[in-house]
């Protein structure tokens, strides 16, 4: 199992759309993912709801637990996509 730890830096913290992208870049992994917010609510990657439910503002840490083939890509690749900016405009 590969854990990665990572900060939110997005001023909006993850909302719907930043949420839609870290669900699409988890949708090839075929092992256990998880994404843990700062008070230790474990949320599903693969679901977008799950992902909103942990309601991550800026300055937020956060998990990403990865178990399977690929562990330490996809972690690596989910904190990536979490502590970008997301800047939309």
């Amino acid at each position: 199992m590969t854990e990665r730890q990572g900060i939110i830096k997005n001023e909006f913290g993850i909302h719907c759309r930043p949420a839609d992208i870290v669900r699409k870049a988890a949708e090839g992994f075929q092992g256990k993912l998880e994404l843990v917010g700062a008070d230790g609510t474990v949320a599903n990657p693969h679901k977008l709801l799950s992902i909103l439910t942990l309601a991550l503002t800026q300055g937020d840490h956060f998990t990403v637990r990865a178990d399977g083939p690929g562990e330490e890509e996809i972690a690596d690749k989910l904190v990536n996509i979490l502590e970008t900016s997301f800047d939309f405009h």
